[in-house]
């Protein structure tokens, strides 16, 4: 009973994202009624048009031998994404994520370093401490860097990962792409996305609720992961390309 209990929280949880955005007017009014505050930038970039959630592939041509764990890693899910009006720099912004993602960022560089057991210690910054005001008043901050193995919509190369975690409150997973002629730029980029971002101070009844289970939630999750087929990512991609050539033609979509 109990490991059928974990097996549908861990379904709803997969979904929940989702569902989430059913229930509320859009993304922005999930957060703010859960303690955390999105402001987007208003200058220099633009909300690039979506339907439904941009799937990322880390690396889509690696395995792991443990096939669920590929299907954690492989795919970075990103409702909302906005583009710098000089088109070198896309921010993407954090799925309603519930958990502890702090392995995610030692997961996503093995796999695009395509070795299970490559050595991360030295690529990625933890940052804590008493001001964490520059981190979107997190409790820990995890940041990295790596190069796509395949570019994203076709010229995005460079990733800036970063990873957010406050007690009690939703985990949160972000991005920063740049072009060649948007890298030199990263690190301004890196902070217009996290100056967007503020956690409160407040502790949930349910925060409390994903804090008691987190261990057990997560673990189920990776026993029982969502189904993402990579084809569709690939096809995706693919699109995305098509269209900017019409646009560059001038040709309506």
């Amino acid at each position: 009973m109990k490991r059928i209990t974990f097996f549908v929280v861990g379904l709803l949880v997969a979904l929940f994202p989702f569902m989430a955005l059913a229930k509320y007017k859009n993304y922005y009014s999930y957060f703010k009624d859960n303690d955390i505050t999105i402001n987007p930038p208003e200058e220099g970039f633009h909300e690039v048009d979506s339907i439904g959630f941009i799937c990322l592939f880390v690396n889509p041509q690696f395995m792991f031998k443990e096939e669920n764990m590929e299907k954690l890693y492989k795919v970075s899910i990103h409702p909302a994404i906005f583009e710098s009006e000089s088109s070198d720099a896309l921010l993407l912004y954090p799925c309603l994520e519930l958990l502890d993602y702090s392995d995610l960022p030692q997961n996503e560089l093995k796999v695009v370093a395509e070795d299970e057991n490559f050595d991360t210690s030295d690529r990625i910054r933890k940052i804590f401490g008493k001001d964490m005001s520059q981190y979107c008043n997190a409790d820990t901050a995890y940041v990295y860097s790596f190069d796509l193995r395949e570019p994203f919509r076709g010229k995005f190369t460079h990733c800036i990962g970063i990873v957010l975690r406050k007690y009690a409150h939703d985990g949160m997973a972000m991005k920063v792409l740049t072009t060649d002629e948007g890298k030199p730029n990263a690190e301004k980029y890196m902070r217009t996305l996290l100056n967007s971002i503020k956690y409160g101070n407040e502790v949930t009844e349910k925060g409390l609720f994903l804090e008691k289970n987190a261990i057990e939630i997560q673990e189920d999750i990776k026993k029982n992961p969502p189904r993402i087929d990579p084809n569709y990512i690939r096809l995706q991609n693919k699109n995305w390309i098509e269209i900017l050539e019409l646009q560059r033609q001038g040709k309506s979509i």
